[in-house]
């Protein structure tokens, strides 16, 4: 059976509000673990661990200490999304630096390992439940790699509600997520279909959603456009081997990509086993 734990942060709203819409729709009780001064908590007919950090999300790479407590399969961090638009969104991604600039977690050049196959199971459901929050539209989108933690040894993703204070606090867009987490948060890591890699397009991959709404494939890590200058085979290297499973596809955003790029790219992935797939 997958072991999962729901990681939280005192200092995020929105996933505060989504652990306390957790704790309406199980039971939870105490385990004899602590973390960051807080009791690790399973719930009764989820199975699930929650796992509550002082620190912000970002910067959660002692998180690793839990697979020596606990050893986990997948960690779902339930989160916030800030953007300057304010827009009502829900999103789904994994974790990574591109380039030598870290400002917001995790270290330099540095992935974290994906879950796609779970994360692809919560974007579909959370495209499908959108319609249950009542108080605001929410748009739906994967995107990007970006931000951290990047050092943690367990595959995850990132589930986030956005993109202001004012949806943070939406009780019916939280429990939605919450739900949607109790729901994929032990679904074993079995390949049913391609997994990929994506190249190119914006930080809201717009192909990528649209290819993942279309079709039966996962998707791992995504570079946008604006960081594949930063690819070489260190990079390309880490975006195959840090997935829970491992990648036999690389998407490419055709028309998300300068002429140079593409052909950058389509270079270093000639030395890969990977099928190539311009969209």
């Amino acid at each position: 059976m997958v072991k999962s734990a729901v990681i939280v942060s005192l200092k995020d709203k929105a996933s505060l509000n989504i652990r306390d819409r957790l704790f309406d729709l199980d039971r939870w009780h105490e385990t004899n673990y602590e973390f960051d001064g807080h009791i690790i908590l399973k719930g009764e007919n989820s199975g699930l661990y929650l796992v509550t950090i002082n620190n912000d999300l970002i910067y959660s790479d002692y998180l690793n200490e839990l697979n020596s407590m606990l050893n986990l399969d997948r960690l779902i961090f339930a989160s916030r999304h800030s953007s300057t638009t304010k827009k009502p969104s829900l999103h789904v991604h994994f974790t990574g630096n591109w380039s030598n600039e870290n400002p917001y977690g995790g270290s330099k050049r540095s992935l974290s390992i994906s879950e796609p196959i779970a994360a692809r199971l919560a974007f579909l459901k959370l495209y499908e439940w959108r319609g249950r929050i009542s108080s605001a539209k929410f748009d739906v989108s994967l995107e990007v790699t970006h931000h951290g933690p990047t050092d943690i040894d367990i595959p995850l993703f990132f589930i986030e509600l956005g993109s202001s204070e004012e949806q943070w606090v939406l009780k019916d867009a939280a429990k939605v997520i919450a739900e949607i987490i109790i729901d994929v948060g032990n679904v074993e890591i079995k390949k049913t279909s391609q997994i990929a890699i994506g190249f190119g397009g914006p930080h809201y991959a717009p192909s990528f959603t649209r290819y993942v709404l279309k079709n039966n494939i996962c998707i791992g890590h995504m570079v946008p456009k604006y960081h594949v200058d930063s690819i070489d085979v260190d990079m390309l290297s880490k975006m195959i081997t840090r997935n829970s499973v491992k990648p036999d596809l690389a998407l490419i955003d055709w028309k998300g990509l300068k002429s140079p790029q593409r052909s950058k790219l389509l270079k270093l992935l000639e030395n890969t086993d990977l099928e190539v797939k311009k969209i």
